[in-house]
């Protein structure tokens, strides 16, 4: 289950999305064996992602959200990316708002300049998605 879990991975950020294919059915496979596996979680939820399968994507970011509640590193990641596709999907305001939560959080810890620089774009990009459709 180790080495599965570790080459899905290795696969789904190797030149995305060119091995995406390849990484579903062993993803899917080390996730019905552990459904909690953070890692294999992630992947799926990024592979989905770079399809464009916001709500998809959203809920799989989400459940790990849950597993790791207090989790300021893949807790957090989770929440951004949750907020992130579910924006992408339905351009809800709450998800603006998650966001700059997520920000604030990110403000306060070491080390996570870059973090925080891709958190705030994507608010900014909500903001940018706005205004092009009052404009339209």
């Amino acid at each position: 289950m180790g080495f599965q879990a570790i080459w899905a991975t290795s696969l789904v950020h190797l030149f995305p999305p060119k091995h995406h294919k390849r990484a579903l059915p062993i993803l899917r496979e080390a996730l019905s064996i552990s459904p909690n596996n953070i890692r294999c979680l992630f992947g799926y939820a990024y592979v989905l992602q770079t399809a464009a399968d916001w709500i998809p994507a959203a809920e799989e970011f989400e459940k790990i959200s849950a597993l790791l509640m207090d989790d300021l590193v893949d807790g957090l990641k989770a929440r951004e990316e949750q907020a992130w596709c579910h924006w992408q999907a339905t351009h809800d305001e709450a998800d603006i708002q998650s966001l700059k939560t997520i920000l604030d959080s990110l403000d306060g810890l070491q080390e996570r300049g870059r973090d925080a620089a891709r958190c705030l774009w994507r608010i900014g990009k909500c903001y940018w998605d706005q205004e092009g459709k009052c404009r339209n």
